[in-house]
């Protein structure tokens, strides 16, 4: 299991569609188009996947709140009961990192004006994966040319989930890099990734069983853990609540991955940030990307199942553009760390609406909305 494994997905082919969305934009690298898996130079944060941070010692959030980061010594629902805690060394990245970035006060794209116009977006990619052909792909232009006919900066939004979805989801030869199961990372050192403390490894949860991980979930572990001894500057982020059938204590799903990156794994805690409220996919990433703010983080590297790959990127992707959009803050998605299950979470086949569902949540787009016009 090596870096540069494909993953397997239907084709669509949409170069004009991406053409067409570079237009009225500055276009920059593509983030996610190295044949390793993964960016080898910061620079490359800004590009137009913009898949889309500093550290202090208290957390929080860009309008003053309380952030999802437990690190500052926050009790934690884990996997060794209540009572569990971890105190992060305060200003880790202070020297490195600026300030977290004051919000823009735009108004969401939910509520904004471009609301339909995203709402078809979202549908016409749908369909050009589904069933391509020149009429979706037109479709698309379209709804793009009306984001743009109505604000610059919904249309940056809207190019950056077109070209992510291309370039990843849609993209039958995007590759993964496997992790091999050693406790060094060496398929991402042969990527070129580099050692950072503005880098992060996201690891995504996955439904608890009896208030305890599963072996998957085990498994993207061992693959943070391994990334995190072979890049001992870059800190990671674990998301997701309490889940799970017979949970009475409340674990969460980032409790007992953070217990066990440190106490199984032997990862520094101070290194660990992680927000214990998620449910879904969409509240994974924005709560992620509020922490990756704060901690003044610029890249990052997706730790998940190489079936979750595709759709969870397209909703980071979504978060990590509003973060441009919203804060001006840009964090790319530079790369993937992937451990080799199969699909089991969903039907077969539904990936794609799923992720589209999930990247109207992190929009904002009206639920009802969306699920009347994806399952009906």
């Amino acid at each position: 299991m090596l870096c540069g494994m494909s993953r397997t997905t239907r084709h669509v082919a949409l170069a004009s569609l991406l053409a067409f969305s570079m237009v009225g934009c500055a276009a920059a690298p593509d983030a996610q188009s190295s044949t390793s898996g993964t960016s080898t130079d910061a620079a490359e944060s800004a590009a137009i996947e913009a898949v889309p941070g500093t550290a202090e010692s208290t957390a929080t959030t860009e309008t003053g709140a309380t952030t999802p980061d437990q690190t500052t010594g926050a009790t934690s629902n884990s996997g060794t009961g209540a009572g569990a805690s971890t105190t992060a060394a305060s200003g880790q990245n202070a020297a490195a990192n600026p300030a977290p970035a004051a919000p823009k006060n735009l108004v969401p794209i939910g509520q904004g004006p471009n609301r339909e116009n995203f709402e078809r977006l979202l549908m016409d990619l749908i369909y050009t994966y589904e069933t391509p052909s020149a009429e979706t792909t037109q479709s698309l232009e379209a709804d793009l040319a009306a984001i743009q006919a109505t604000s610059a900066e919904d249309f940056a939004v809207a190019q950056s989930i077109v070209n992510n979805w291309n370039t990843v989801f849609a993209n039958p030869n995007y590759p993964l890099c496997m992790y091999g199961g050693g406790d060094q990372a060496t398929e991402l050192a042969q990527t070129g990734l580099r050692d950072s403390p503005t880098h992060a490894f996201v690891v995504l949860g996955y439904e608890l069983v009896n208030g305890e991980m599963t072996e998957e979930l085990q498994s993207r572990c061992d693959a943070a853990a391994a990334a995190a001894r072979s890049f001992p500057s870059a800190i990671i982020v674990c998301s997701g609540g309490a889940t799970g059938m017979n949970n009475p204590e409340g674990h969460t799903e980032a409790g007992v991955m953070r217990d066990y990156l440190v106490q199984t794994c032997g990862i520094d805690p101070t290194r660990i940030h992680i927000d214990e409220t998620a449910q879904d996919t969409a509240q994974n990433a924005t709560n992620t990307f509020q922490i990756l703010r704060n901690q003044g983080i610029q890249t990052i590297t997706v730790v998940t199942s190489s079936y979750h790959q595709g759709w969870v990127q397209a909703v980071l992707n979504a978060a990590a553009a509003l973060s441009i959009r919203d804060f001006g803050a840009p964090i790319a998605i530079t790369g993937n760390y992937s451990v080799d299950y199969p699909l089991t979470e969903i039907a077969p086949g539904t990936e794609d609406r799923v992720a589209i569902e999930q990247v109207a949540d992190v929009l904002g787009l009206p639920k009802t909305d969306m699920q009347a016009l994806m399952w009906s």
